[in-house]
């Protein structure tokens, strides 16, 4: 599963929909996209049922916001 964490910064405009149609590749191939906001508590729900009795580990740069998800 793919998690992008702060939606809450991403802008209602064309960047959006460019991020929906990057992340079209991945869904086309089986994988899994979830877009979240832990900030705003956005969409955690979609990610907490793809969570619940799996071992599940959290990569990613520095200020992604996993901790915030954890």
């Amino acid at each position: 599963i793919i998690v992008l964490n702060k939606e809450d910064l991403l802008p209602d405009d064309p960047l959006q929909q460019q991020l929906l149609e990057l992340l079209k590749a991945y869904t086309d191939i089986g994988i899994i996209t979830i877009v979240v906001s832990a900030k705003k508590f956005q969409h955690l729900s979609a990610l907490h049922e793809k969570m619940i009795g799996k071992t599940c580990v959290f990569v990613g740069q520095s200020g992604v916001g996993k901790s915030a998800l954890i």
